[in-house]
């Protein structure tokens, strides 16, 4: 778990990047503007299965790299003053879909392949929905931004090349 952990870091560019157990967080998250660590509850890593586990760690790196905490920050300062409004809260929510899509592609493609990607989306997925206690996954957006089908989906589907038309 160590050396994948290291190995992690420096295919998502974020070599100080640290992890740390807490019994304060129900699942994997991410914190820090300038310390970024990845907080995840104890015993998490040894009851998780290890591609669901590799699948954790590499969206949380992804938004590690993509400073999503800091910009989480600064769209919740900037927003404050006009929150009240309905259109505020849909484009916050537009923001959140946005950012777990993107995290995903950008963890499929150095963790695992897609479907595997998307097998663990479903597996951890299960695990909440079952109500298992032993995993807790809402940190990776499994049920934030109440798009799982969307997101499997889209790791799913085939691509589909538009060369050559003209």
């Amino acid at each position: 778990l160590a050396a994948a952990w290291k190995r992690y870091c420096r295919s998502f560019n974020v070599p100080d990047a640290e992890i740390a157990s807490t019994p304060m967080v129900a699942g994997p998250l991410t914190l820090g503007l300038r310390r970024r660590v990845l907080l995840v509850p104890p015993g998490f890593m040894e009851m998780a299965e290890a591609n669901d586990v590799e699948a954790v760690l590499g969206h949380e790196l992804a938004h590690m790299r993509r400073r999503d905490y800091a910009k989480n920050v600064l769209y919740e300062l900037v927003s404050l003053p006009v929150s009240y409004h309905p259109m505020t809260r849909w484009l916050k929510a537009q923001i959140r879909q946005s950012r777990e899509l993107v995290c995903d592609a950008m963890a499929a493609e150095f963790v695992t392949t897609r479907e595997h990607y998307a097998r663990s989306l479903l597996r951890l997925a299960s695990l909440m929905a079952g109500g298992t206690q032993s995993v807790h996954v809402h940190a990776i957006g499994i049920f934030d931004a109440n798009i799982l089908e969307r997101r499997v989906m889209r790791l799913t589907e085939k691509v589909r090349e538009t060369r050559g038309l003209l």
